[in-house]
């Protein structure tokens, strides 16, 4: 389903967040040399709206109107939105154990011992605060 929020972008305050670019991520890898890529399942949607924004959000159609409980694709804050949310989540351990780039997680970490504490800590934080992992997208102690 495609819902064109258009309209409702041209009046959101828009965030001005910045995202954090391929090249300046992967300068702090620094020695690491056990790698795991975590992908989050649906990652926008599970960011939670706050119930007063719910009505910003309602769409038509042939069986009524409905609206996203959670943050949808289109919305021009999305990105920047679940960006913060996991840097904030994760700010412990951002940049010396863990990258964020939405909703790809990498932990890193210099030998195998390391990596499996550092794995149980965002396995932790995730739980923690709600979030779910697709497992066939992750990839898991890699050299």
């Amino acid at each position: 389903m495609c819902i064109d929020y258009r309209t409702l972008n041209t009046i959101i305050v828009k965030d001005r967040f910045p995202l954090p670019t391929i090249e300046e991520l992967l300068d702090e890898l620094g020695t690491a040399r056990y790698f795991s890529k975590l992908d989050l399942a649906s990652g926008f949607h599970q960011i939670r709206l706050q119930p007063a924004d719910e009505f910003k959000t309602t769409f038509r159609t042939h069986s009524g109107h409905f609206e996203y409980k959670v943050m949808s694709f289109g919305l021009c804050n999305a990105p920047s939105t679940f960006q913060a949310t996991m840097n904030e989540i994760f700010k412990p351990l951002l940049r010396k154990k863990v990258i964020v780039f939405f909703a790809d997680i990498l932990v890193f970490s210099p030998d195998l011992e390391t990596h499996l504490g550092d794995l149980r800590l965002v396995f932790e934080i995730l739980n923690l605060h709600g979030f779910f992992l697709k497992l066939e997208k992750c990839s898991i102690g890699r050299l």
